[in-house]
């Protein structure tokens, strides 16, 4: 992917031309002046960042997150010029909102020269897919005190994106809180972290199947022990011991399968039903019991019982 593109010696005359003189703004502005301070630093430049804005700071979620919570459109998440769009349409709703610090321009006294220079798209490179990324069920904000601790944090939550952490981002994890100096908190942040994301799991009353693998390895990717925690379990309910006529919705089947559970429904003595309503459903059954769909939204509010297909025909056969 990075085959055709120019190294950062030779970028570097043209970043300093476009960032001296001006506020600096990042999603995470600690973590990408590290990265930019310790090139320019191999190439003996002293540049001045100054004191920029960090809208991760302000919003304290996520880039995606904040966007969703914004709604700023966002596309390709995780892509360069995608972030750096959604960074600065994150800059103009903070804008609108409240006013901001302007912050400190960053500096150079002696801007290079440059020479013009060639780089590539991606989508210019051989057709290379954008392969979608797989993003954790829960959003929620990130819990820190300290500009150090919310940066790392923020890491976190991106390397944990895909559910994992490999040995190299574990790595680069431990490499920067060194670099912010808060090596000794990072076993209290994974554990604030973890209880955040447990408290956004049981926050509609049900740790569903798929939430509860999730926090098992988020667990084991931050070295939490579970037992010290709390983990609600999942509504239960016994059809065996509940007496005929129970009101039962189904969601997310198609009209074939649909057909075969209402003839098992309605073989056992039970009702199905259309919609779900406070009065009038008793258990809904999906097919995905973590689905977001009204069905599944309105039993969760009025506490009423899910299952997955799998669970419904078990409890019927037994």
């Amino acid at each position: 992917m990075v085959s055709a593109a120019p190294d950062f010696a030779t970028i570097a005359p043209h970043l300093v031309r476009l960032l001296s003189g001006c506020t600096i703004v990042a999603h995470n502005l600690p973590f990408d002046r590290s990265f930019l301070e310790s090139e320019f630093g191999r190439l003996n430049i002293e540049f001045d960042f100054g004191n920029g804005i960090d809208t991760y700071a302000v919003t304290r979620q996520n880039l995606g997150s904040a966007c969703v919570a914004l709604g700023i459109d966002i596309e390709q998440s995780h892509r360069a010029l995608a972030d750096a769009r959604a960074c600065a349409g994150l800059l103009r709703k903070i804008l609108e909102s409240a006013p901001v610090p302007p912050g400190v321009p960053a500096y150079l006294e002696q801007i290079p020269q440059t020479e013009p220079i060639r780089t590539l798209r991606r989508e210019q490179l051989g057709g290379i897919p954008l392969a979608p990324l797989r993003v954790p069920p829960l959003r929620f904000s990130i819990p820190a005190e300290t500009e150090s601790a919310l940066s790392y944090l923020h890491i976190l939550d991106r390397y944990l994106c895909d559910g994992d952490l490999t040995e190299q981002e574990s790595l680069e994890l431990r490499n920067f809180a060194r670099f912010l100096d808060i090596e000794g908190e990072v076993e209290k942040l994974h554990r604030e972290y973890f209880s955040n994301a447990l408290a956004a799991a049981a926050d509609d009353g049900d740790v569903n199947e798929i939430e509860q693998d999730y926090l098992a390895r988020l667990a084991q990717n931050l070295n939490v022990s579970m037992n010290e925690f709390h983990l609600p379990q999942r509504n239960a309910v016994d059809l065996r011991s509940m007496n005929p006529g129970i009101r039962i919705c189904f969601t997310g089947t198609t009209k074939a399968q649909e057909e075969s559970l209402y003839a098992v429904c309605i073989s056992r003595g039970h009702v199905p039903v259309e919609t779900v309503t406070k009065k009038g459903c008793d258990v809904l059954v999906c097919i995905d019991t973590s689905t977001g769909s009204r069905k599944a939204d309105t039993a969760r509010k009025y506490g009423i019982h899910i299952l997955s297909v799998d669970e419904f025909l078990v409890h019927l056969s037994e």
